[in-house]
């Protein structure tokens, strides 16, 4: 932001959601004076309150490095927002980069503040990305994912199942039981302390639900 602001952009506002973590704080105290007059720090905020911003916001930015997928990335595309990313971890697998959003090296100052005034600055392609963005969230419904995810459970539940004569028979009673009382899953899942609850969690408790609601025994660890 500061890069953008010596560069004559002025205007900006960067809103900040979610309850910010020790080194943010921190970070956040060293700022100097007249920043809350472009530094907008929500807090923690409801579902309601992000699909708000969402609506409101330019375009979206989280460039973290240790995001597996990132969820509010679709959130932000069902807005039709274009997003800006760090090329890192799993995100490049959800991003395709110049086609619904940008991608940038993690830590890269420069290179992040050029891809937010290639945006701010072009609002063509900004809504471009941001269409195209909204397609690739709908990739992602739970309608066309579920099946597939039910898929590779019963091949992961089946796959190291012997077929000798012995055990074909105790296979098709295991497959008789399957059909009556559904599969035992488990799914061991990591929590952010000591509170949040990320994208992570939130997307395995809706696996959860639906598998429990299909007839297979679920337990979330």
């Amino acid at each position: 932001m500061r890069r953008l602001r010596e560069n004559g952009r002025s205007d900006l506002t960067l809103v900040l959601g979610g309850k910010p973590l020790p080194d943010m704080r921190d970070y956040l105290a060293t700022l100097p004076a007249g920043s809350e007059a472009w530094l907008r720090l929500l807090g923690p905020i409801s579902e309601a309150q992000k699909r708000f911003w969402l609506q409101r916001c330019t375009l979206f930015a989280m460039p973290s490095r240790t995001d597996s997928f990132g969820i509010v990335y679709l959130e932000a595309w069902l807005h039709q927002k274009p997003v800006v990313a760090a090329n890192a971890w799993g995100v490049n697998s959800v991003i395709t980069h110049e086609q619904d959003g940008l991608l940038v090296p993690f830590g890269d100052v420069p290179r992040l503040a050029d891809a937010l005034a290639v945006l701010l600055d072009n609002p063509a392609k900004a809504s471009q990305l941001g269409k195209q963005g909204e397609q690739t969230a709908m990739r992602h419904t739970w309608e066309k994912k579920f099946p597939r995810i039910l898929q590779i459970y019963e091949s992961a539940a089946h796959q190291n199942q012997k077929t000798s004569s012995r055990d074909k028979a105790c296979l098709v009673h295991h497959k008789a039981q399957q059909k009556t009382h559904g599969m035992r899953i488990l799914h061991i899942v990591h929590q952010y302390m000591p509170e949040k609850v990320g994208g992570t969690e939130l997307y395995t408790q809706a696996i959860t639900q639906i598998q429990a609601a299909a007839g297979h025994e679920v337990t979330l660890f």
